[in-house]
């Protein structure tokens, strides 16, 4: 668990030195590079709840403290406060809230197959990306409130930009990697979950 935990919170602080160089210009291609979706998925997965929530929910929301700061101090008129008000952060966290259930729902099985686990990050980041769009499309007034508008904010996004297709894609990669590292951080444990229950054995009368 020490180890899992550890990389969760290195990912985290990866996150936010990626933002900073990606708001610089410096990780164009890297945009959205970031497992969020994972962290929290492999978070209530394989943590015990409070602390899945502490380490995982808890260092997310930080750094979401963090990020909104700096955009607020380099955007003119807009507040810390009016970016946690937003339709779009408030969106951005009932993915967080769906995505985190998922993992301690699935946790429940009596299987932890690696196909279940990765089959859930998957899902999991699908699922974050489509609530995080849609959050982009009701704050950005130029996307039309639209059914057209919202198919616009989930393929190829705003012109000028890079097509939003491809903050999927990054999304996808980083996730899947994430969850690869994640299990062999809990690899001990993961492998004593999945291993084949033999029947005991009765001593010959």
């Amino acid at each position: 668990m020490p180890a899992a935990i550890l990389l969760i919170l290195s990912v985290v602080f990866y996150r936010l030195v990626l933002a900073s160089s990606s708001a610089s210009g410096l990780s164009e291609g890297f945009a959205n590079f970031a497992p969020v979706a994972a962290i929290l998925f492999c978070g209530a997965f394989f943590l015990p709840r409070r602390i899945g929530v502490l380490v995982a929910v808890g260092s997310l929301f930080v750094s979401d403290i963090i990020l909104n700061y700096r955009y607020a101090t380099s955007t003119d008129g807009v507040t810390l406060a009016a970016t946690f008000l937003s339709a779009g952060f408030v969106l951005r966290y009932v993915g967080f809230a769906g995505v985190f259930a998922l993992g301690a729902f699935l946790a429940r099985r009596n299987t932890r197959s690696l196909s279940l686990v990765f089959g859930g990050t998957l899902a999991a980041s699908l699922f974050f990306y489509v609530a995080s769009n849609t959050g982009a499309w009701l704050t950005s007034p130029e996307y039309a409130k639209t059914l057209a508008g919202w198919l616009q904010s989930q393929t190829t996004g705003l012109p000028g930009f890079p097509p939003a297709w491809t903050f999927l894609r990054n999304a996808l990669v980083s996730d899947l990697l994430f969850t690869g590292l994640f299990v062999l951080a809990v690899r001990p444990h993961f492998l004593r979950v999945i291993a084949p229950r033999t029947a005991p054995t009765s001593a010959a009368s």
